[in-house]
C-alpha cells in the first residue's frame, strides 16, 4: 500500500518525544496499513523507552500485519520481552492474546462465544451479556469486543449506556466492520453525546474509506475540502470526490463540478462543470438541477438556451417530491429562480 497519508515522525529529533504522541502515531500508521512508518516509530520508542513494553508489544503487532508466524524466533523474543517488562495484569493479557502456548483455552473461549450468540440470536439477552462480558474482560476475548458495545448500545442484557457501548466499540473497532467504522466517524463529527473530534472522525472516516465505505470517502473529501480534522487540501478533496463520483455518487458528481467551477484545486472547465453537473441532476441531486437551470437561463458558461432551461426547471419539479427535508432559506432561493422560469 503506498503510504501518503501516513502520520510522519522526525526520527532525527534529538528530542526525546512524549511516549503517548509516539504510541498515537504508531498506532495510526499500524491501523492504516503504513507497517514500514509504524516499525520505524516502534523502534524509536523501544529507543527512547526501553523499558516500557508498548514499544516491544508495538513490534510483535507489526509482525502479525506482516502474517509473520508466532513461530518466527523475532516473535517470540519480542513478545517474551514485553511480558517480562509488563505489570502482572498485562502479563496476562499478553500471554491470551499473543502466546498459543500460553492460550491452550482459546477452543473452549471460541465455544463459548458461539454459545454466547446463539443465546444472544434465541433472545436470552441476560446470559448472552454475562458470557461477553467475561470473555472480554477475563480473556481479553476480541470478537466478544463489537459484542459488548452492541449490548450497551441497544440495552440487550444490561441497562442502555453509551459511553459504555462507544468504548467497547473503539476496542473493538480496530474491528473489521467497516460500518462501525463508518459509525464512529459520525459520532465525532456530529459530536453526538460526545465532544465533536475532527481528528478522530477523520481517522475512523478513513479507516472505513480504505475498506471501501463510499458514504466515508465522501465525508472525508468534504472534511478535507472544508479543512476539518486536517489542513484544508483542495488536492485530497478533489481526489476522493472523484473517486466517490465515479461510482455513481450524486453529492460527490455535484461537488466535482462546483470545483470545476472554482478552480478548486484543479483548472476551471466548463465542460467538465457541465458534464458532472449532469451527471449529479441526472442521478436525482434537485441542487443540480437548480444550477443547470440558472446557467442555461443566463448564459453562465454556457449558451443562453430557454428550452433546456425549462427542461431543468421541469426535471426539478419531479425531483422534489423525494426531499425529505431542506433548509426554508434555500427553499424560498429556489422559488425565486424558478418564479423568473415560469
Amino acid at each position: 500500500m503506498k503510504e501518503t497519508n501516513k502520520l510522519t515522525n522526525n526520527i532525527g529529533n534529538k528530542e526525546t518525544q512524549p511516549i503517548e504522541d509516539l504510541l498515537k502515531e504508531a498506532s495510526y500508521n499500524l491501523n492504516m496499513s503504513y507497517l514500514e512508518s509504524a516499525e520505524d516509530i516502534y523502534q524509536l520508542i523501544v529507543q527512547d523507552y526501553p523499558k516500557d513494553y508498548r514499544g516491544w508489544l508495538g513490534l510483535v503487532d507489526v509482525l502479525i500485519k506482516k502474517e509473520v508466524s508466532e513461530n518466527d524466533k523475532r516473535y517470540k523474543k519480542l513478545v517474551s520481552k514485553a511480558i517480562k517488562l509488563a505489570d502482572d495484569e498485562n502479563k496476562q493479557i499478553i500471554k491470551n492474546k499473543y502466546c498459543k502456548e500460553d492460550n491452550k483455552n482459546k477452543k473452549k473461549l471460541d465455544k463459548e462465544f458461539k454459545k454466547a450468540k446463539v443465546m444472544f440470536d434465541k433472545k436470552l439477552y441476560d446470559e448472552a451479556f454475562k458470557i461477553y462480558l467475561k470473555l472480554s474482560n477475563e480473556y481479553s476475548y476480541e470478537k466478544a469486543y463489537w459484542e459488548m458495545g452492541f449490548c450497551y448500545y441497544h440495552g440487550y442484557g444490561v441497562e442502555k449506556d453509551f459511553q459504555k457501548a462507544l468504548y467497547w466499540y473503539e476496542k473493538g473497532g480496530n474491528v473489521k466492520d467497516v460500518n462501525v467504522q463508518y459509525w464512529l466517524g459520525n459520532i465525532y463529527y456530529t459530536g453526538y453525546e460526545v465532544d465533536t473530534n475532527y481528528e478522530k472522525a477523520l481517522y475512523w472516516y478513513e479507516r472505513a474509506a480504505n475498506a471501501g465505505n463510499t458514504k466515508a470517502q465522501y465525508m472525508i473529501a468534504e472534511m478535507y475540502e472544508n479543512g476539518y480534522g486536517a489542513p484544508a487540501s483542495s488536492e485530497k478533496a478533489f481526489y476522493w470526490y472523484e473517486k466517490v463520483a465515479n461510482l455513481g455518487d450524486s453529492y460527490a458528481q455535484f461537488s466535482l463540478g462546483k470545483m470545476y467551477e472554482e478552480g478548486n484545486g484543479v483548472t476551471l472547465d466548463r465542460k467538465k462543470v457541465l458534464y458532472w453537473y449532469e451527471r449529479a441532476a441526472n442521478a436525482g441531486y434537485f441542487i443540480a438541477s437548480v444550477k443547470l437551470s440558472m446557467m442555461y437561463e443566463t448564459g453562465d458558461g454556457v449558451e443562453q438556451n430557454s428550452e433546456k432551461a425549462k427542461y431543468w426547471h421541469e426535471k426539478y419539479e419531479a425531483q422534489k417530491n423525494n426531499i425529505v427535508h431542506i433548509d426554508s432559506e434555500l427553499l424560498n432561493k429556489i422559488k425565486e429562480i424558478f418564479d423568473k422560469n415560469s
